[in-house]
């Protein structure tokens, strides 16, 4: 399961929005699979759907340098060519492939691993006085 979730630790989240929501961990570890399932099924990700880093029970955002980013495969596993049926090599960018707007999640650029993975918007001004520790 936590192929599918990145860098946050599943069961911090189950635990947090158990507190939320009154539902036990293993009740929300299925829903989220059932999630991820689902995911796979209408993007044809064939298990490897990749969620960055989610605020679920953020509801503000505290930080205006956001980034929306999407759903892309591992980059542990290669990609097949579906027409070829050929491995090609593990994507680099976020920007290389293009997912419908009603996917997306918000990430933050604050993370580094993400920071590498998603295009800053063009006009962004970098604040060195403001954005020091970025």
């Amino acid at each position: 399961m936590s192929k599918y979730f990145g860098l946050i630790n599943p069961k911090r989240y189950y635990h947090l929005l158990g507190l939320k929501t009154g539902l036990s961990e293993e009740k929300i570890q299925e829903i989220f699979e059932a999630l991820v399932d689902l995911i796979d099924q209408e993007f044809n990700t064939s298990g490897y759907a990749y969620i960055p880093k989610i605020a679920l029970l953020r509801r503000k955002v505290r930080h205006k340098r956001v980034m929306k980013a999407g759903y892309y495969p591992s980059f542990n596993e290669p990609e097949v060519d579906p027409e070829t049926g050929a491995l090609r090599p593990k994507m680099k960018y976020f920007e290389e492939r293009v997912y419908p707007e009603r996917v997306r999640v918000w990430v933050r650029w604050s993370n580094p691993f993400i920071a590498r993975l998603v295009p800053k918007p063009k006009g962004y001004k970098h604040n060195a006085k403001r954005h020091q520790n970025c």
